[in-house]
């Protein structure tokens, strides 16, 4: 690391305990003591204003003050008043999303203090796929109903609820306003989401910006459909999605609702036809790991439900690891 010198006028200090781990925004300015003396946050001032150097060691501007004496020093926090609030744009289907696969994304976004703009093709509200409500029990922990927990009963469920209420249509998503894209799926995206031609224009648009795209489920493909230069985006980078062959099973079993059928294309084929990376046993992964997920920047994809919130925490950490 290099030392840098930083204005005061940058930071809020807060002073923490020597070793402490690192926290997330948002941040809140505290007493601490140091092992051997008592720094308070007037003291971690004080030095700055003396023209402490600083050392800037990462994704919440952590910085390390050295004092004069080198036994004795704090760990501040600082966040750069240009900071803004990072955006992520959320696409839903009007025909059939999966809640979980929104709800996950959307709880771990929210925790990260990033701010969510929600969007469906023409601004209508967006409807859910009942079977995604049903309370399976046990069945919930694979991506099969919900739980109570992540349902729309519980408090963050009335908050998405809410807010799905005032959803955009797709023509204001503005990609220079926003820093991710993140698709639920569900078997709905496959009529309205995946081969719409303006959230292609858009997911080019964050692609020749190197933003996150990111997506579960049946919602994986869209980017399949975008190309740069007569070639797909996806050509060999590594995707995974909800198996065709366990769609098949569940059809088979009445596990998917009947206006979804017949299932209009394949998540699968349009990948593998795009030259993603997506083999026999990469499918057979997903099926047996509901958490089943694959990074290949800028792209961030899962195989389902349980995959969202690790989707969307790989793209806080990229966005952290950046800052």
């Amino acid at each position: 690391m290099n030392p840098r010198r930083f204005s005061t006028l940058r930071f809020a200090a807060a002073a923490l305990a020597v070793g402490v781990t690192m926290a997330t925004p948002p941040l809140h300015a505290q007493t601490c003591t140091v092992p051997g003396t008592h720094v308070t946050i007037q003291e971690a001032i004080d030095d700055l204003l003396a023209g402490a150097t600083l050392w800037k060691t990462g994704p919440c501007r952590l910085t390390r003050l050295l004092r004069n004496n080198p036994h004795r020093f704090v760990v501040v926090i600082g966040m750069n008043q240009a900071t803004r609030t990072p955006v992520v744009a959320m696409v839903l289907s009007t025909v059939g999303y999966h809640w979980e696969e929104a709800f996950g994304a959307f709880d771990e976004f929210l925790k990260a203090g990033w701010e969510i703009k929600l969007f469906t093709v023409d601004g209508s509200p967006p409807e859910v796929d009942p079977s995604s409500l049903k309370r399976t029990g046990p069945l919930s922990l694979f991506g099969l109903g919900v739980s109570r927990a992540n349902s729309p009963e519980s408090e963050r469920g009335r908050e998405l609820t809410a807010v799905l209420e005032a959803v955009r249509p797709l023509s204001e998503l503005q990609p220079d306003e926003v820093d991710a894209l993140y698709l639920p799926g569900g078997h709905g995206c496959l009529f309205d989401i995946n081969r719409n031609q303006g959230l292609h224009r858009v997911a080019a648009e964050l692609h020749r910006a190197g933003k996150p795209l990111t997506g579960v489920c049946h919602a994986t493909s869209t980017y399949a459909f975008v190309e740069e230069d007569g070639r797909s985006i996806v050509a060999g980078k590594a995707f995974t999605g909800f198996p065709e062959f366990v769609d098949t099973i569940m059809s088979a079993a009445g596990l998917v609702q009947k206006q979804f059928l017949p299932i209009p294309f394949s998540n699968d084929q349009a990948l593998e036809d795009a030259g993603a990376d997506l083999k026999w046993h990469h499918k057979l992964l997903a099926a047996l790991n509901p958490r089943y997920r694959r990074i290949d920047w800028p792209f961030v994809t899962g195989m389902g439900p349980k995959a969202a919130r690790g989707v969307a925490r790989a793209v806080i950490r990229q966005a952290e690891e950046k800052a």
